[in-house]
C-alpha cells in the first residue's frame, strides 16, 4: 500500500494494489480515503468519476475504487470549505479542459467554485448509481453559485419508486456572487413529467444552516428549497436567512416540514401549493395531506406570511412561533377557494407575537369543509382571524383562545358559519343571549379586496358553543 497526496495522483501509480488518497486535489482539504484495486477489468470503457473512481494510465485493465460502507460525502468530489469567499476554477489556475476531463464536457466552467461542482456532481450521481441514495454533508461552510438540482428518481429492479436521503449534518450553505438562484431544486418541465417520473420519489432533507445574501435577493420569487413533485417527504432540521422564501413545496403530497427556523425571509418562510409549471394546478397538481410544525419565523422585512399553505385538503399546520421587528400581512395563511376537494385544516398552537397587518391567521376557504383554529396566542391587537371567501357555508370553528388583547377582532366576509368554544372574548359576549355581542366592535366591517365588505356573521351563521370567557 503506498500513499497518494492527491486522488488524481492515482492514475500513474504502477503499483496494482490498496493504497490511500490524501485529498481530492491540490486545491481541496477533503476527499481523502482508501481505494483498492480492482484488478482484471478491461477498462476501455470505463469512466472516471472524481473521487470515487479512477483508472490507471499504464495499462487497459484494472482500476482503482473507493473503500467505503455507508452514505456517499460530498466531500469526496472535492471542496474546499473556505471561512471567506472562495476563489473561481481560473483564478486557482484550473483550466476548462481539466473540468471537462474531469466532470464532462460542460458540467462546470472556470467560473466556477470547488464546493459548487462537487455538491452538484454529488447530487447527479444519486439518480444514477445504486448506492447512492444517501448523501452527507460535513459541519463546515459551502459556498453555491449556481442551482443544485436535486434527482429526479433512482429506478432499481424495475420499482420506481425510491427515497433519497440528504443531510447536511449541521453543514453552513452560503451564497457565492451576487447571483439569484435556487440554492437547491427540483422542478418538474411538466405535470407529465411530474407524475410518470418524479412523484413517486420522497426525500429527507435535513440539518442544515445557509445564508442568501448577496445580491438583491428580496422578491426574486428563489428559495433554499425548491421541491416539486413527490410524495412522503420529510424536510426537517433548517436555519434559513437572508432568502426571499425559505421552504418551497409544490406539488409534495403528504409532505412532513418540520424545525424550520428563519430569519429576514421576505416573502414566505414555509410555501406549500400545487405545481407551479406546465399543466400543473390546483386540480391536477395539489399537495394535499400536507403538515407544517415548528416553525420559528423573525421577521424584520414585512413578509407576505411565516406560512401559506394553498390549494391543497386535510392539512395540519400547528406549533410556529411568529415574532420580530416586522409585520407580516399574514402569520397563517390558509387558502383552498380553489381546491377540487372538500377542503379541510386545522391551524393549532401558535404563538403569534407581532401584530400582522391582515391577520394573525387568514383564511381563503372554499365552501364546503371544515376549518379549526385553536390555541392562538397573541400578544398585540390585530385581527385574530380573518375569513374571506366568495360564496358558500364553510365551516369555521375557532377554539382555546387562552388571552384576548383589546382591540383585537374577528374579520368575516361573505356567509358562513362560525363556531366558538372555550374562547376569551374580553368584554364583547351578551353572557344572556350566548351569542357574540356585534355592537361591542368584536366584528371588522372594514373593507377588503376582491371580496368586498366585511359582515358581521349573526343570526344562525354564529353558533357559540359554550364556555365563552369575558375578560382578558
Amino acid at each position: 500500500m503506498a500513499f497518494y497526496k492527491h486522488f488524481w495522483d492515482l492514475a500513474s501509480s504502477t503499483t496494482y494494489t490498496t493504497h490511500t488518497v490524501g485529498t481530492f486535489d491540490a486545491n481541496c482539504t477533503s476527499g481523502s480515503g482508501t481505494f483498492r484495486w480492482v484488478p482484471f477489468v478491461s477498462n476501455i470503457s470505463i469512466t472516471n468519476i472524481p473521487g470515487i473512481r479512477i483508472k490507471p494510465t499504464a495499462q487497459a485493465t484494472g482500476y482503482w475504487e473507493r473503500v467505503y460502507d455507508g452514505p456517499v460525502n460530498v466531500g469526496w468530489f472535492g471542496c474546499q470549505n473556505t471561512t471567506n469567499a472562495p476563489l473561481t476554477f481560473a483564478s486557482l489556475g484550473v483550466s476548462q479542459a481539466t473540468l471537462d476531463a474531469r466532470y464532462g464536457a460542460g458540467f462546470a466552467t472556470t467560473s466556477d467554485y470547488y464546493d459548487t461542482t462537487a455538491v452538484r456532481y454529488a447530487l447527479s450521481m444519486m439518480s444514477t448509481t445504486a448506492g447512492h441514495q444517501t448523501l452527507t454533508f460535513e459541519p463546515k461552510t459551502y459556498w453555491i453559485s449556481k442551482a443544485c438540482e436535486l434527482p429526479i428518481r433512482f429506478v432499481s429492479g424495475g420499482n420506481p419508486r425510491g427515497m433519497f436521503i440528504i443531510d447536511g449534518q449541521g453543514a453552513n450553505i452560503r451564497k457565492a456572487g451576487t447571483d439569484q438562484f435556487n440554492f437547491f431544486q427540483r422542478i418538474p418541465a411538466n405535470n407529465s413529467d411530474a407524475n410518470n417520473f418524479y412523484i413517486d420519489n420522497a426525500f429527507v432533507f435535513k440539518n442544515f444552516k445557509a445564508d442568501g445574501s448577496g445580491g438583491v435577493w428580496q422578491n426574486s420569487g428563489y428559495a433554499f428549497l425548491f421541491l416539486g413533485a413527490t410524495y412522503g417527504s420529510k424536510i426537517e432540521n433548517l436555519f434559513l436567512q437572508n432568502f426571499d422564501l425559505g421552504v418551497r413545496l409544490e406539488f409534495c403530497m403528504n409532505s412532513h416540514t418540520d424545525n424550520i427556523f428563519t430569519n429576514n425571509i421576505k416573502s414566505f418562510s414555509v410555501l406549500v401549493q400545487p405545481g407551479s409549471w406546465t399543466g400543473g394546478s390546483w386540480q391536477t397538481a395539489a399537495s394535499n395531506a400536507s403538515e407544517v410544525s415548528h416553525v420559528r419565523v423573525f421577521d424584520s422585512l414585512n413578509q407576505t406570511a411565516g406560512i401559506a399553505v394553498k390549494g391543497a385538503d386535510t392539512c395540519f399546520i400547528r406549533n410556529s412561533i411568529i415574532e420580530g421587528t416586522g409585520s407580516p400581512v399574514y402569520g397563517i395563511l390558509y387558502d383552498s377557494l380553489q381546491a377540487t376537494t372538500a377542503p379541510n385544516v386545522r391551524i393549532q398552537d401558535h404563538h403569534i407575537e407581532t401584530a400582522c397587518s391582515g391577520a394573525a391567521v387568514y383564511l381563503r376557504p372554499k365552501a364546503s369543509g371544515r376549518h379549526i383554529v385553536e390555541n392562538i396566542y397573541i400578544q398585540q391587537a390585530q385581527t385574530i382571524v380573518a375569513c374571506e371567501y366568495y360564496n358558500g357555508y364553510p365551516d369555521i370553528l375557532i377554539s382555546n383562545i387562552p388571552f384576548y388583547v383589546t382591540g383585537s377582532k374577528f374579520l368575516n366576509v361573505g356567509t358562513g358559519t362560525w363556531d366558538f368554544y372555550n374562547v376569551r372574548m374580553g368584554t364583547n359576549i351578551d353572557t344572556v343571549a350566548e351569542v357574540i355581542d356585534p355592537l361591542n366592535n368584536l366584528w371588522d366591517t372594514t373593507t377588503i379586496t376582491p371580496s368586498g365588505t366585511g359582515t358581521i356573521p349573526i343570526s344562525s351563521r354564529v353558533r357559540v358553543v359554550g364556555n365563552i370567557i369575558p375578560g382578558n
